[in-house]
């Protein structure tokens, strides 16, 4: 019994190994633009990240998510290009106009658009990855609350997904120190969501404009308020506490 659970483990272990590998990209998607606000440009752009002086190729998928078209490819745009000393590549394309939608970002595929079906059965699992190689990054878009009828595959394809922000975002950025994902509405109204669709205007800055788009030059990065610094040394104060009366019991170091 014993040697049955540890094979166990050690198989669930080395398929999370093999799944993170896989999902552990070289290349992101750093910067898009769901909803263009007024009338939709012929052209929008898009910006991933990755090695500076890295040529890439590869396909930007557009997968549906509203009633009637789940796991739909819609478009399938052919990538070919270097990124720049910044490490960043800016691709020039038609507007995906789809409301609830996943952008993903893959080495090759296969399929054709508008006919290949991610989600065959339409029950929100991704179950047909025959046409695609090798994804890159994914991250999955909504304009409704109403997650029964509104899918996203992006964290089923190894990326993420973002929650409803309160409408359809106008602009997405990946923060450009650590990587993680916020949207902007429009309008704005001051506020900043992340992927969980809090509102975190109140406790982050930016160290750049974060309500403009920075297609093609270094994202914004985020930078703790003072007020939410200053609860990070409360917290500190009260470990340092905690260590010295364990003092007399349990050897401690506490540095902060």
């Amino acid at each position: 019994m014993r040697a049955f659970i540890f094979q166990s483990i050690t198989l669930l272990f080395t398929g999370i190994g093999t799944l993170w590998t896989s999902s552990a990209p070289a290349v992101l998607i750093s910067e898009y633009q769901p909803d263009i606000p007024g009338l939709p440009p012929l052209t929008t752009q898009s910006e991933f990240s990755g090695v500076a002086g890295m040529p890439f190729r590869g396909f930007l998928l557009a997968i549906r998510g509203e009633v009637g078209s789940y796991g739909l490819v819609d478009r399938a745009l052919s990538i070919d290009g270097t990124f720049d000393s910044n490490g960043i590549y800016v691709f020039d394309h038609r507007p995906f106009l789809n409301p609830t939608l996943t952008v993903a970002l893959v080495d090759d595929f296969t399929g054709q658009a508008g006919m290949t079906d991610l989600d065959g059965d339409d029950d929100g699992i991704i179950d047909n990855l025959a046409s695609i190689s090798s994804v890159r990054d994914a991250i999955g878009i909504t304009d409704s609350g109403d997650t029964q009828n509104n899918l996203t595959y992006g964290q089923q394809l190894g990326g993420a997904d973002f929650a409803f922000t309160g409408d359809e975002p106008r602009l997405i950025f990946r923060d450009a120190s650590v990587g993680d994902w916020y949207a902007i509405n429009s309008p704005d109204n001051g506020q900043i969501f992340d992927l969980n669709g809090r509102d975190i205007a109140g406790d982050v800055a930016f160290s750049g404009d974060a309500f403009s788009t920075s297609i093609g030059q270094i994202n914004p990065t985020a930078v703790p308020e003072p007020t939410s610094m200053a609860g990070l040394g409360s917290l500190c104060a009260v470990a340092v506490g905690w260590f010295r009366r364990r003092r007399n019991t349990t050897p401690a170091v506490s540095s902060c």
